[in-house]
């Protein structure tokens, strides 16, 4: 996904690339080389965190962005990530004929299904082959946002010198990175839930198409509150898919005292077995790399890891 051609070209070219997360408090990337070689990763806090009912400074966390990359004139290219409680995405079925004037189509179906002008988004598509030649429909992924979420980000990379390559929806990168690190866990229909600073997503595997939840948290200073909230996301889901059987669910987090308190409360609910997520050894580093200190911090890292691996 691009969606932001009206603002920058997209160029590939042989600068280095990082995964750049941009979440309402920390600044996080991850730059990978040949096979996938981990070179070089940063976390930095935001100094004023980013809140709705803030006005954002785009300055300040560009200028945090710019302290990160000190020393690392190689870097000039990134993926970004945008929240998905930013975004809207859909699927759809477009038959074949459509797809011969698929920028037209996709137009029309962004009208349709987004309460906004078009000229206040951003939008994007992806068109996914059908299984078989025999299937009249392709399946289409529409991903669209409010110009001004985007912009804001794209401001922030380009006061920072960075170029931006492709913006990426989150849940998608932490599905990529998922896929990437435990490709035999997808299979058992996990759950994998992301707890932010502001901000959970749940990620239902199912081995065919990922259902994601995401929602602001309620009340981010109350444990219990956020527990909850959780609760009643899953509760949503097994509701909306009473077929599917829910038995593992891995946490990422940046609080290790909330995931603490959190893996406690919930294994067991609905007989659901719940864990932390593990540090993989599937992770090629380079040799300046201290690796006893990125696994410290491999879950901060993991949905910029998804994104570098774009």
């Amino acid at each position: 996904m691009y969606f932001f051609r009206d603002r920058f070209k997209n160029t590939q070219n042989s600068d280095a690339t990082i995964g750049l997360d941009i979440g309402s408090s920390m600044i996080k990337w991850v730059s990978l080389g040949h096979n996938n070689e981990l070179k070089q990763y940063a976390i930095r806090a935001i100094p004023t965190p980013i809140a709705s009912s803030q006005i954002k400074d785009v300055t300040q966390i560009a200028t945090t962005l710019k302290e990160t990359l000190l020393e690392q004139d190689h870097i000039k290219n990134c993926v970004v990530n945008i929240p998905d409680i930013l975004a809207c995405t859909k699927w759809v079925q477009i038959n074949h004929t459509d797809c011969q004037r698929i920028e037209e189509t996709i137009e029309s179906l962004v009208e349709k299904f987004i309460p906004y002008p078009l000229g206040k988004l951003y939008f994007d598509y992806q068109i996914f082959k059908p299984l078989s030649e025999s299937q009249e429909k392709s399946e289409v992924l529409i991903v669209a946002c409010h110009k001004k979420h985007l912009d804001f980000r794209l401001d922030i990379i380009k006061q920072a010198n960075l170029i931006p390559l492709a913006v990426e929806v989150s849940s998608f990168a932490l599905e990529r990175a998922y896929s990437f690190f435990y490709p035999d866990e997808t299979n058992e229909n996990p759950i994998l839930l992301d707890i932010g600073a502001s901000q959970i997503t749940l990620l239902f595997f199912n081995g065919v198409q990922t259902t994601v939840y995401c929602e602001n948290l309620i009340n981010i200073l109350e444990q219990e509150s956020i527990l909850l909230q959780i609760k009643r996301s899953i509760k949503k889901f097994v509701l909306a898919y009473p077929y599917r059987i829910l038995k593992k669910l891995f946490l990422i987090g940046v609080n290790n005292s909330q995931l603490i308190y959190l893996l406690n409360k919930l294994d067991g609910f609905l007989e659901i077995k719940v864990q932390t997520l593990k540090y993989t050894n599937k992770i090629n580093y380079s040799s300046e790399l201290n690796t006893s200190k990125f696994k410290q911090s491999f879950l901060n890292l993991f949905l910029s890891y998804g994104l570098a691996l774009k």
